[in-house]
């Protein structure tokens, strides 16, 4: 939840998150720093999973002249 802006902001912005599978390594990736994760993970009440962000360059382009003014 603390970082859902790294997902929301660019979605607002027109990009598309895109499952990309369930896998070992999104295991590794979900788990590495969350011992509520683990748990949740170990006791088969959560699947991690690998997501592609994806942003396309005029979306970022629009997106970043709306917020020009509010990064000065």
């Amino acid at each position: 939840p603390h970082l859902a802006y790294l997902r929301t902001v660019p979605e607002e912005g027109g990009a598309r998150a895109l499952f990309v599978s369930h896998d070992e390594q999104a295991v590794k990736n979900a788990t590495a720093t969350s011992e509520k994760r683990r748990a949740l993970q170990a006791a088969g009440q959560y699947r991690p999973a690998a997501w592609a962000l994806v942003w396309p360059r005029r979306a970022q382009m629009a997106w970043a002249l709306r917020h020009k003014d509010k990064n000065d």
